[in-house]
């Protein structure tokens, strides 16, 4: 028998079908190489991240010494110069300019950098600015202008292009430029602006210098503060592109018709009165989050229809938002927030109080004369001032409770809150009642006690007709004068109890002679 051996070859189609699969596979691993998410190209950009991490850590080693040095008591701090010069020495191609602390270019790969005045290292993102200071040549001499000191001043946009220094003051202040006088950057009577040329269909000429250096010197110093530069230009109704370097913002629009905003740059910390008195300004700016003083920001801005969001850096708002009448609630108020002094008086619209910052402190006049405040959040643990507070809130039925056991002043905080029925408990810690309570007519239930600190109780519930129920008075009253300049028990219940019953309790702590002369032969006060 004849056996016929198998063929062990392959054939031309399974030949075929490998190639393609090696082909497919050698994609597959080309692409896994290569791609935008390949291991080549994430490998490059872990290096990218690396190198930028390197400089970053740098700047904070070299930066952090100036830290440590100021809290042991040496004040070496580095020039911009120093700083420079010893990051070039470390291989680095930089541009360091002084700033609140400092700014830091890197000329390799157009990167910006910022040191904060925390000490912290910002990265600040991509921008070529830094290649065009440093290799500045091409000046217009008709566009030099003259600083306060009398040096020839050359400036340049956040684009880079030169700007007219005739339109502006320039003083070198602090350390860098700001874009006014000595005398207005100093002084409080001294309104004059620092944008010297006109206003043209409500927009300034040109553009507002970044960054300044002196005609001869290759030094750039960055503009940072910009108090009162458009102070009562009233023809200004577009705001400026305002320069990215910016810090200081006092009154620079104040008193102006600004109506249409551009962007308030990251890196601000003051803007108290920045909008103060613009009548017509009708939306907020959006505000970065490196703002600590919001001091009268938008004093009197009577269209204002609601508050920005405000950031976390924020510690001061006192008066922020005065006189806004368009403004009816406010929501999210950050609770870094230490001042709020008069921040929403005469805010006349005003209904509703999402919350109050657990960290205010000062809560002096904040909601005075919000006649349609209804309701208040309790107040927190930590607020030592509540003088004027809620004074003629005439639409604030219930009186918050107060958390908090620091509150030393209660002077005529719920005067003229014609409808509240009960008090608050009045925390020990209070030492001026003076008017608390005044005209409250619709006040029914008096607090439990009064602490043994009060001091004054001169017109603390006068003309509350509705008055009436027990009370523990253990004030440190003695007949003395007060600050108003009247006897500590002067008309504490005038007009008082009309409708009722008031019984001061015989455990009350006060001298029974104080307690009569605060009775001031009130009939329908009883003392036990």
């Amino acid at each position: 028998m004849v056996r016929k051996e198998k063929n062990k070859g392959i054939t031309l189609i399974t030949l075929v079908i490998m190639i393609i699969v090696l082909l497919i596979l050698a994609g597959v691993s080309i692409a896994t190489l290569t791609g935008p998410n390949g291991i080549l190209t994430q490998a490059q950009k872990a290096k990218e991240k690396t190198e930028e991490a390197s400089l970053e850590e740098k700047i904070k080693l070299l930066t952090g010494e100036t830290i440590i040095n100021q809290y042991s008591g040496e004040n070496n701090e580095k020039t911009a110069q120093d700083l420079q010069e010893e990051l070039n020495k470390q291989g680095e191609n930089v541009l360091v300019i002084q700033w609140d602390k400092y700014i830091i270019f890197d000329l390799d790969k157009n990167k910006e950098y910022r040191v904060m005045s925390d000490g912290t290292t910002r990265y600040w993102g991509e921008n070529n600015l830094g290649n065009s200071l440093k290799n500045f040549t091409n000046t217009d001499t008709l566009l030099i202008g003259q600083d306060s000191d009398g040096n020839k001043v050359i400036g340049i946009d956040y684009k880079g292009n030169q700007v007219n220094m005739n339109y502006w003051e320039s003083t070198f202040y602090n350390g860098t430029y700001a874009l006014n006088d000595m005398e207005s950057l100093t002084s409080e009577d001294d309104l004059t602006p620092g944008y010297l040329a006109e206003i043209k269909d409500g927009k300034i000429l040109g553009e507002i210098p970044q960054y300044i250096k002196k005609e001869g010197e290759e030094e750039w110093i960055a503009v940072t503060d910009l108090t009162q530069t458009f102070r009562n230009l009233k023809q200004l109704t577009i705001m400026p592109e305002l320069p990215k370097t910016a810090i200081i913002l006092k009154g620079t629009f104040c008193d102006t018709d600004i109506t249409e905003i551009t962007e308030i740059p990251e890196g601000v910390v003051d803007m108290y009165g920045t909008f103060g008195s613009c009548t017509n300004l009708e939306i907020s700016p959006e505000l970065p989050d490196t703002i600590k003083d919001m001091t009268s920001t938008f004093y009197g801005c009577s269209k204002l229809r609601e508050i920005p969001t405000l950031p976390n850096s924020l510690e001061k708002l006192n008066y922020a938002f005065s006189g806004c009448i368009g403004i009816s609630s406010v929501n999210n108020l950050p609770d870094s927030i230490i001042n709020m002094h008069g921040a929403f008086e005469n805010c006349s619209n005003l209904t509703y109080i999402g919350n109050l910052p657990t960290n205010v402190q000062d809560m002096q006049e904040t909601f005075r004369n919000c006649s349609k405040l209804e309701t208040v959040p309790d107040i927190p643990n930590n607020v030592e001032n509540l003088r004027l507070t809620f004074l003629n809130c005439t639409a604030l039925q219930i009186s918050p409770k107060i958390l908090s056991n620091k509150v030393i002043d209660m002077q005529s905080t719920f005067s003229g809150c014609s409808s509240i029925t009960t008090t608050p408990e009045i925390p020990q810690s209070v030492e001026n009642m003076h008017g608390t309570f005044e005209n409250c007519t619709a006040l029914i239930t008096p607090p439990t006690n009064i602490p043994e600190k009060v001091k004054t109780l001169a017109f603390t519930f006068i003309n509350c007709t509705n008055l009436k129920g027990e009370i523990e008075i253990n004030a440190s009253i003695n007949g003395s004068m007060t600050e108003n300049e009247v006897v500590d028990y002067q008309g504490c219940f005038y007009n008082a109890c009309k409708n009722g019953k008031l019984t001061i309790l015989n455990s009350s702590k006060t001298p029974i002679e104080m307690l009569n002369k605060l009775k001031d032969s009130n009939e329908n006060i009883i003392i036990q």
